[in-house]
């Protein structure tokens, strides 16, 4: 035997191969556009966009079908879920108490498309997960078919609540203890130091939080729209105690054993956040290391 007709043998077993890994008569899957797991926030509404597809050799009707559970890891569910097919000329469900179900004829390869919508609204709590479980049967052969899971998390918004300026902490004081009455699920508030006029708050019932702010002196109402992270993630950074003081500035002691006098900056410590200043008073100049924070510039160097 040859070398040719080594290779015509060898070529021969591998077209018996490819012959028998063949596609099925009948088989279906199922895919998600962008995912399977969301996020959704208080008063929030997202879509999922099905596709299903006749992975078979022969023509087929696939068999749809869809149910919601929501679970909270704080017990009970209070919150309003609504999980529902959106109109589609196409593809029509029909309800039958918790379950959709549609019936859709393919042709071989051929795939469509359906929406499911999904809104939260309510007494939601941070954690609640709504999972909504998808099946698809081949109506010829009810052994094959295919299954997908969605889950949605729900998160809380960061709005804005309108102050009186200079009363800003007492307004954050009041919707604390408000909230902690009324159980209104609020996450945390903050009032930067920086920022007048306004304080930010985390929460999972924007409604509920909005009826509280109404009776709250000083409280100038809720800003409309919701609020990015980024938004307000410069307040959250810490920020250095010593930033923007050089050695001999004039200050003002705010803190400490001190306060009330005045002294010149000889040095600075930003690892520490510490500087050390000579007092003017003090008979003897005798250098003091005081905390950043206890310090406040009165006068610059520069303008000396």
């Amino acid at each position: 035997m040859g070398l040719l007709d080594d290779l015509e043998e060898k070529q021969e077993e591998t077209r018996k191969e490819v012959k028998e890994i063949r596609r099925e008569d009948y088989g279906v899957r199922l895919f998600s556009r962008g995912g399977t797991e969301r996020r959704i926030k208080p008063l929030g509404e997202l879509t999922f966009e099905i596709n299903v597809k006749n992975v078979g050799l022969k023509e087929d009707t696939i068999e749809v079908f869809f149910r919601a559970r929501v679970e909270s890891i704080e017990g009970d569910v209070l919150s309003e879920w609504t999980v529902e097919p959106v109109e589609n000329e196409e593809i029509v469900f029909s309800q039958e108490n918790d379950m959709y179900k549609a019936e859709i004829p393919l042709n071989p390869g051929d795939s469509e498309f359906f929406s499911i919508s999904i809104r939260a609204k309510g007494d939601l709590k941070y954690g609640e997960r709504c999972t909504v479980l998808i099946t698809a049967t081949s109506k010829k052969n009810p052994l094959k078919s295919d299954a997908l899971t969605l889950t949605v998390a729900a998160v809380q918004a960061i709005l804005a609540i309108k102050t009186q300026i200079g009363y800003e902490k007492n307004v954050a004081d009041e919707v604390e203890n408000r909230a902690r009455r009324s159980n209104i699920g609020i996450l945390s508030i903050l009032s930067p130091v920086t920022l007048r006029g306004y304080i930010f708050v985390e929460v999972m019932n924007p409604e509920r939080l909005r009826e509280v702010v109404r009776g709250i002196r000083r409280a100038r109402g809720m800003v409309e729209g919701e609020l990015a992270l980024e938004d307000i993630e410069h307040y959250l950074a810490p920020k250095i105690s010593v930033s923007g003081m050089v050695e001999g500035d004039i200050v003002e002691l705010i803190g400490g054993p001190f306060k009330g006098e005045k002294a010149r900056i000889k040095q600075i410590d930003e690892a520490k956040e510490t500087v050390t200043v000579e007092l003017f008073e003090a008979t003897v100049p005798i250098p003091v290391t005081v905390k950043g924070e206890d310090v406040r510039v009165i006068q610059k160097e520069k303008e000396e």
